[in-house]
């Protein structure tokens, strides 16, 4: 393995195999942490090392020329972590598109651990710093968070390096590597719980003429990059759209829109409901809308026409019910 160094190594001890000192020439102390090796700042470059020994990872000793001796107490100890998952300087952590990710800040160490705010983060665009750590300086055994935001635009893997500037000796800055995919935007279209395909339909049923009827849709994106619509369009003079829904809609969230239905005549009515997207195989979504007009007269008879014949008797037929069966009546009465 590497040692991060080119000096010639002297001795080396550790408290454990995540936990190693190794020291040599030109003041050269390097700290293997279980992943790497990384150089420590001894305070010389050019007293000789040529031992080390410690009691533990906090209390370390390096001995070397002209009776020079160095103490190692700890210092601050920097640990990232995601959930209850230790994330390693460098690592890597995917992320799921349209949701925030929070991150543990912790300081394992025995001194104050110090962060430089904001964090930088350099990469895909899709990747934001939405909460940034509440705290700058952590104390030994304390911790803060910080939440990262994927809202990818367009498909594909995307990446990004969150950098976290401290004070810790062997690992400053901290970078983790952001991973995670765009789905194009997927467009789906439901009524209350019921989803409504491409080409579907919806039938407002039976209302009578002079009314309206309001019906709520709701337009849902579920794919990973964001969903942009356009105004919706319907024909038919019967339907109309009171609430438009929303330009863009994120990933994994919704929209809705409203519509009515206000039948002016009886009988059947029908419309077409289309509304242009950025679906790559749903664009525009269609919808066919039907309803029925009902007659706003319950069983009332309502008489239209009038015949009469001369002569000494007056003859009247009913031949038109309005939102009934066509009846015909016939009257005769004496003058």
């Amino acid at each position: 393995m590497s040692s991060g160094t080119t000096q010639h190594l002297n001795g080396v001890w550790g408290s454990s195999g995540s936990d190693v000192f190794a020291v040599g020439n030109s003041g050269t102390i390097v700290h293997y942490d279980g992943n790497a090796w990384s150089e420590m700042d001894s305070g010389t470059t050019w007293v000789e090392f040529d031992g080390v020994w410690g009691s533990s990872g906090s209390d370390v000793f390096a001995v070397g020329s002209f009776g020079n001796i160095r103490h190692y107490d700890g210092g601050p100890e920097i640990n990232l972590k995601q959930d209850t998952t230790n994330i390693t300087d460098g690592g890597t952590q995917t992320v799921v598109a349209g949701t925030d990710t929070v991150f543990t800040i912790e300081n394992i160490g025995n001194a104050d651990l110090t962060l430089t705010t904001p964090l930088t983060i350099v990469g895909d665009a899709a990747f934001s710093i939405e909460d940034p750590p509440a705290a700058t300086l952590i104390t030994p055994g304390g911790k803060t968070t910080f939440t990262v935001r994927f809202s990818p635009a367009s498909a594909g893997v995307k990446t990004a390096t969150v950098s976290i500037i401290n004070n810790d000796s062997d690992e400053d800055p901290y970078d983790l590597i952001l991973t995670g995919t765009g789905i194009p935007a997927d467009i789906n279209l439901k009524q209350g719980a019921t989803n409504i395909s491409d080409g579907g339909s919806y039938n407002f049923g039976s209302k009578t003429v002079g009314t309206d009827t309001n019906t709520v849709f709701t337009i849902e994106n579920t794919g990973t990059a964001v969903l942009t619509l356009s105004a919706p369009v319907i024909s038919g003079a019967d339907f109309t759209i009171e609430a438009e829904p929303a330009s863009t809609v994120e990933a994994g969230k919704t929209t809705a829109f409203t519509m009515r239905f206000s039948p002016a005549s009886t009988g059947a009515k029908t419309a077409t409901f289309s509304i242009a997207n950025n679906d790559s195989d749903e664009n525009p979504y269609n919808l066919t809308i039907t309803g029925d007009g009902a007659s706003s007269h319950s069983g009332e008879i309502i008489i239209t026409q009038v015949g009469q014949w001369g002569g000494a008797y007056q003859d009247v037929f009913i031949w038109s019910v309005e939102g009934l069966t066509a009846c015909l009546k016939f009257y005769r009465a004496t003058k």
